[in-house]
């Protein structure tokens, strides 16, 4: 076996946990606040949700905040929410 294929063969062999995706509930209210706030910054607009509007969004049926988790590192989110004045939206 060549140093390549042995280096490949121990990179493969290490256990790589994929990333869990949870919906957010008022529990996870803070971690999804800081992913906001972190978004916000990296786009450069100004924050639109509050802390309480996080809070009611976060117990909506209607709506959903999912966070990505690596291990146990908040990673990423996709927050859906409904639109507002179009029916069915």
């Amino acid at each position: 076996m060549s140093a390549r294929q042995n280096e490949s063969n121990k990179m493969h062999s290490k256990t790589i946990n994929p990333p869990k995706v949870i919906r957010a509930s008022a529990s996870q209210a803070e971690e999804a606040r800081i992913l906001l706030n972190e978004y916000y910054r990296e786009v450069d607009v100004l924050p639109r949700d509050t802390p309480q509007s996080v809070d009611k969004f976060l117990s909506n049926p209607d709506s959903g905040f999912w966070l990505a988790y690596v291990g146990d590192t908040p990673a990423g989110c996709v927050v859906l929410r409904p639109l507002g004045g179009i029916d069915s939206a």
